[in-house]
């Protein structure tokens, strides 16, 4: 297992030399019995040289390699289990998604008629490479797995989807040219909400608010902001904790409301950009730099004004501040409100002009200043 994770090129030979040991050792020792865990070890360590295979050549080589691994332990008499079959899946995945899906059907139809047995993951594993796809038709296969999933479950509690089943059909519907796209990724989100032991994430959140943004409703802001006041009342327990949740969805909202902010949506997309910096502040929730510069490039869309300038000069303090002034944000502020700027040249002696003060940026990495 450490080889196979090691990220080393000549892990799967290392994996399938102790493999050979090992079986040579449980044909001469009767004590010891061969299972099905160094197989899959070593189809782990071929999806992982496949996925870092650069050509496809290698990545086909590779994921082939995975797949005589397990017909190789299937030859020595070993049942697969669920994790074995999902190792093979992925490996699959990494080269051709389509062989993944073509390999998981195959799968699942012995699973109906009760010859294998697989869990939540195979089906999450067959999900993930349908989404690799995003073929026009995702969306629809990934739903239709869904309702497979709940129809086996009702017999099967092993196969009963769960929050990664939700997020991965999430993404493929924000994803997806479909029409009602955004309406079924917020009645999928409502589902998980619904349904217990499950509870949506920040990333359930964040992608279906994408899926809104990228939509064509007229009412797509509202939606967004509809989802933003939600996802602050699921979060209210866990504060009390003491835990401080993540930016993830509030930068969503505010991408959101940058890539709509024109013509009739404008003010609405101002109005939810305000609503979100203020509830990240309130819920004590750290701003990065991907959620300044999205909040300033909304904010400075004219028409602009005094209440504008108030709030951009507020933000503009917190990220110098933070050391969090990336290159566009410096540019957009400076355009829109150039005496924002000037004044905290002036407050920390730095020189005017397009550079700017190393310790604006101390908490950028170097490379990602712009």
């Amino acid at each position: 297992d450490a080889w196979a994770g090691s990220g080393d090129k000549a892990a799967p030979q290392k994996v399938e030399e102790i493999l050979d040991i090992v079986e040579e050792r449980s044909g001469a020792m009767e004590d010891f019995e061969l299972t099905a865990f160094p197989y899959t070890i070593l189809i782990k360590a071929w999806e992982r040289a496949a996925s870092g295979a650069k050509d496809r050549k290698r990545q086909l080589e590779y994921s082939d390699n995975a797949f005589k691994v397990l017909t190789r332990m299937q030859n020595m008499g070993i049942v697969p289990p669920p994790t074995t079959y999902n190792a093979t899946i992925m490996a699959l995945n990494s080269s051709s998604p389509m062989n993944a899906i073509f390999y998981f059907l195959h799968l699942e139809e012995q699973y109906r008629q009760q010859e294998i047995q697989l869990d939540t993951r195979t089906f999450n594993c067959g999900l993930n490479a349908i989404a690799s796809m995003m073929k026009p038709d995702a969306a629809e296969k990934a739903m239709e797995m869904l309702s497979r999933m709940k129809e086996h479950a009702t017999k099967d509690s092993s196969v009963r989807p769960d929050d990664t089943t939700f997020n991965i059909i999430l993404k493929v519907l924000s994803r997806s040219n479909l029409e009602d796209a955004a309406q079924r990724a917020d009645q999928l989100l409502q589902d998980m909400i619904a349904m217990k032991p499950i509870r949506p994430s920040h990333v359930s959140f964040s992608t279906c608010i994408i899926a809104w943004g990228r939509s064509q409703d007229e009412n797509k802001i509202q939606h967004v902001e509809k989802l933003l006041a939600q996802f602050e009342k699921t979060q209210k327990k866990h504060r009390k904790t003491g835990k401080t949740g993540s930016n993830a969805v509030y930068n969503a909202v505010l991408s959101v409301c940058y890539h709509n902010g024109s013509g009739e949506l404008l003010e609405q997309a101002r109005e939810t950009a305000t609503i979100a910096m203020q509830t990240l502040r309130s819920s004590n929730v750290t701003a990065d730099k991907a959620t300044y510069e999205s909040f300033f490039k909304v904010m400075t869309f004219p028409p602009l004004d005094a209440e504008k300038e108030n709030l951009v000069e507020t933000e503009f303090g917190r990220c110098v501040e933070d050391g969090l002034v990336s290159m566009d944000s410096f540019r957009v502020v400076k355009a829109a409100f150039p005496s924002v700027v000037e004044k905290y040249l002036s407050e920390h002696q730095g020189p005017s002009g397009e550079s700017i003060p190393n310790q604006w940026s101390k908490r950028i990495r170097s490379g990602s200043r712009r």
